[in-house]
Order: structure tokens, then C-alpha cells, then sequence
């Protein structure tokens, strides 16, 4: 059986929500960011975007990880 968390309309496996499964995945940080983002939660969602950004290499991604902190008031 497995347990669901409802965080607004998003459904997230509690495995998932707790980073159990995709512990190491480089996209989690992420993730957990866009989830926080929406939730309203803008300063553990811009530590989450700080960690993404950090755990990729990739130029579009740090710039729209960037994007959303400044949407959010954070240079």
C-alpha cells in the first residue's frame, strides 16, 4: 500500500515527497522547488532552487532556475 500526501492539488508519493526513491536524481532539487514555489513556501523553495541549480551543469536550466527566483523577489 502507498501512502499519498495532498499538498493543494498536487498528489505526491510519500516515498517521492521524502526524496527516499530519487534520492540522488539531479532533477529532485527541482522538483522540490516548483513544489514549494507553489505552495507559497518562497524561502525553502528559493534553498531548493539554490541546490538545483548547483546539482546541473546545464546553461537553460540555471537560467530558469534563475527566472523563478527572481519571480519570486530573489536575486
Amino acid at each position: 500500500m502507498v501512502s499519498v500526501f495532498f499538498f493543494d492539488k498536487v498528489k505526491i508519493d510519500e516515498r517521492v515527497a521524502l526524496g527516499i526513491v530519487l534520492d540522488g536524481y539531479e532533477l529532485m532539487p527541482a522538483v522540490r522547488a516548483d513544489l514549494l514555489r507553489r505552495l507559497g513556501r518562497n524561502e525553502a523553495a528559493r534553498e531548493a532552487y539554490l541546490e538545483a541549480t548547483q546539482a546541473t551543469q546545464l546553461e537553460p536550466l540555471r537560467r530558469l532556475y534563475a527566472r523563478r527566483l527572481a519571480e519570486m523577489g530573489y536575486e
